[in-house]
């Protein structure tokens, strides 16, 4: 029997550049699985989000990734709250690169809160959406 659990998702403007994203976090974490476009799931993890953006930590099975011990690190995080690359690095015991790599093949975008993730001197990069997302995201928690 296949499982039927979900291993990655990808925010992006177009199916084809989610897609091309899940593809890369699949080849990341050494992941197996089909890719699927399904507007039932998208609804269900644009309500995750929303409460993950509130503060509501999503139960995700973290072992079967790269560097979890970064997730499990972001998810300690608050809504608003950010926390700089290197202190992240040193939490997890890692090299910043490591974060770096993590934080650019996070599985769950936003229920893995990379966005709170700075630079020592500003706000630091994004993926998938740009860094006005990435400030759009923290004002939003800031405001909840």
């Amino acid at each position: 029997m296949t499982s039927r659990k979900i291993l990655a998702f990808a925010l992006h403007r177009s199916f084809r550049e989610a897609a091309a994203q899940v593809e890369k976090v699949k080849k990341f974490h050494r992941l197996k699985g089909k890719i699927v476009e399904n507007e039932e799931l998208e609804e269900k993890f644009g309500r995750k989000i929303e409460r993950a953006l509130k503060g509501e930590k999503p139960n995700l099975e973290l072992e079967r990734y790269r560097y979890s011990e970064v997730y499990r690190r972001l998810l300690e995080t608050e809504p608003g709250e950010t926390i700089t690359y290197g202190k992240l690095a040193r939490e997890a015991g890692m090299h910043v690169r490591q974060v770096v790599w993590a934080l650019k093949f996070n599985p769950f975008p936003i229920l893995i809160p990379c966005h709170r993730v700075v630079a020592r001197n500003g706000i630091g990069g994004y993926t998938p959406l740009g860094t006005s997302f990435k400030v759009f995201l923290l004002e939003m928690e800031k405001d909840l």
